[in-house]
């Protein structure tokens, strides 16, 4: 992320809004409503808050936790650490380290869990592989 010295906020896209502290909304029509150090670079992309979050898919969003990313276009990180929405149309809704790179897949909690097949889901637990 780089800006662990800078304290002012960087709307820099096209019609893009940054509070918050640190924060950048680098992305045309992106959001950054609060928190530190969060990047919104993708189009019409947002982070409401939390601390070191980045989305970089287009109309993506992460809404809070720590060192989530939304990457995937359509993507949703809903809280939680280190999560990351990589597919199209994915979502992670809490815990940490999980990640739904298959399109349309969605891992609900737990930890370390993996949705990597398109239309699969992990509704929790620790280490969890859906292939589809």
């Amino acid at each position: 992320y780089g800006w662990e010295g800078e304290a002012m906020n960087c709307p820099s896209g096209h019609g893009s809004v940054a509070f918050g502290l640190a924060n950048h909304a680098t992305g045309d029509f992106a959001t950054v409503t609060g928190g530190r150090f969060n990047e919104a670079s993708g189009m019409a992309s947002a982070v409401m808050g939390g601390r070191l979050n980045e989305v970089t898919g287009d109309s993506s969003a992460v809404i809070g936790g720590e060192l989530n990313k939304a990457t995937g276009k359509y993507a949703a990180v809903l809280g939680g650490d280190s999560n990351e929405a990589a597919g199209w149309s994915t979502a992670v809704t809490g815990g940490g380290s999980n990640k739904a790179n298959g399109s349309y897949s969605v891992v609900t909690g737990g930890q370390n869990n993996n949705a990597n097949g398109e239309f699969t889901s992990v509704t929790g637990g620790v280490s969890n592989d859906a292939k589809g």
